[in-house]
């Protein structure tokens, strides 16, 4: 059972927090930043933190938090997000086990679940140990469940991915969201008051800012920036249309696409296209990637689907590298303030603002220092760390003594 809020403040207001990490934790790719960076400013901050998580991950340096992984399956590694039969069947229970008996062991004031399987996964333990319950929501399976599978119609898939979103915030005390977006859908639904649901976006790698400034001098050739990995769901296919669209009025363009991915399927694509030569596919450590956006004339955010926030624009915020994105995941950027904002799978409007910030380099050095501004500002770990606290112990004052 965790402690009362009277408690916590006489002991300096340091809490014990469970968060469950569904999830291959940390990795070497496709890193779950936002648990990692939370884990560590809350711990940094006084905090005690373990995180309960799948059997692998890479290692890391200790980041002040615990590490608790369950036995798992031997040889099963799979890295790629979303929901199997295998996490679902095998590695979810032996996850609700395992964090249920370390709730029995441990004064856990706070359950801190991330995402779908975090949030089932920590039931067990919040009902039976009486612990307050967080779901911090990073998108919605409306939107997501359709990209992992073909299994049946994807209108009926995204039906189905509704009722349980609509039903999931039930389970919890308090819900955070990374986005407006998500914040309205958990309160059209009906189920949390506002004060109960907070907007806590993603923070930015403290690295990321160490880019060279805004508007310095560029390679010969002008490139086009794309960083994350290449699922069906980030719209890469979009891209490369604008992008060959682009190019047949400026041939100098390069697209330099930042990620662990092979271009595999793409690759007919862009050589359909006309620009597979135009193209320079590069893996960068993160310690690299202010340095590479900055070298880069504008970054592309081709997502059209994204109720969350996608990092790579944060990423691209940080860096101050003049942003070109569709609307539908367009977050925390402002059109013709900040960023580019077009229509979504409009190809020529895409292509046009590309050329539009190639052309005008005084418009894109403005926008890119405002979003940087803004970053720096609002998005540190630090200052998620901040607002997730005031979400800690507004649960707590809100549980009954």
């Amino acid at each position: 059972m965790g402690r009362d809020l009277a408690e916590m403040t006489s002991t300096g207001g340091s809490l014990t927090i469970a968060m469950v990490a569904a999830c291959p934790f940390p990795l070497a790719r496709g890193t779950p930043i936002r648990i990692e960076r939370m884990a560590e400013a809350l711990a940094h901050r006084g905090h005690v933190v373990d995180i309960f998580t799948y059997h692998f991950g890479s290692e890391r340096p200790n980041g002040g938090y615990q590490v608790i992984r369950i036995a798992g399956i031997p040889g099963y590694r799979r890295e790629r997000p979303g929901p199997s039969l295998t996490k679902l069947a095998l590695l979810d229970p032996q996850l609700a086990l395992k964090l249920l008996r370390g709730a029995r062991a441990k004064r856990y004031d706070v359950i801190h679940a991330h995402h779908v399987e975090g949030l089932l996964a920590a039931q067990p333990a919040a009902r039976l140990c009486g612990i307050p319950t967080i779901y911090d929501v990073h998108t919605l399976l409306q939107s997501e469940l359709p990209y992992y599978g073909n299994w049946m119609p994807n209108r009926l898939i995204s039906r189905i991915g509704r009722r349980i979103d609509r039903f999931l915030p039930r389970l919890a005390d308090h819900v955070i969201t990374v986005s407006e977006a998500l914040q309205s859908e958990i309160l059209d639904g009906g189920t949390h008051l506002p004060q109960s649901v907070s907007l806590i976006p993603n923070g930015v790698e403290e690295e990321m800012f160490a880019a060279r400034p805004v508007g310095a001098a560029k390679t010969p050739s002008m490139r086009l920036a794309y960083a994350g990995n290449l699922a069906e769901y980030q719209g890469f296919d979009l891209l490369l249309h604008a992008f060959s669209a682009a190019r047949a009025t400026r041939q100098d363009l390069r697209l330099h696409v930042m990620t662990e991915d092979p271009l595999n399927g793409y690759e007919q694509l862009a050589r359909k296209l006309g620009v597979h030569d135009a193209i320079d596919l590069t893996s960068v450590a993160l310690k690299d990637l202010p340095t590479e956006l900055a070298a880069c004339d504008v970054a592309i955010n081709p997502r059209i689907d994204c109720a969350g926030l996608p990092q790579k624009l944060l990423n691209y915020m940080a860096a101050g590298c003049p942003i070109v994105s569709f609307a539908g995941s367009a977050k925390h950027i402002i059109h013709e303030s900040s960023a580019l904002i077009v229509e979504d799978r409009n190809i020529g409007a895409m292509a046009g603002a590309m050329l539009r910030l190639i052309d005008d380099r005084p418009l894109a050095n403005r926008l890119g220092q405002s979003a940087q501004d803004y970053a720096r500002a609002e998005l540190s770990w630090q200052r998620v760390a901040e607002r997730v606290e005031t979400a800690y112990h507004h649960i707590l004052r809100a549980k009954p003594a």
